[in-house]
């Protein structure tokens, strides 16, 4: 049998857990949200359309 001071920890400990889980997850999901921004951000300034085509270099090169 659970007595009362048993119940009150695991409860604890369950909510921290929860809790702690849930934070991690958030900070993940919002750390790839970040990153898809800056790169849309990245895909949409002016100059992309030129340097896109530029061959042998991922961000484009004006040398040719």
């Amino acid at each position: 049998m659970l007595d009362l001071q048993s119940g009150l920890l695991m409860g604890f400990l369950g909510c921290t857990i929860t809790f702690v889980g849930f934070f991690i997850a958030f900070l993940i999901i919002n750390h790839n949200q970040r990153v898809e921004a800056r790169k849309k951000i990245r895909e949409n300034h002016p100059m992309y359309d030129l340097m896109k085509d530029m061959p042998g270099v991922k961000y484009g090169d004006d040398c040719q």
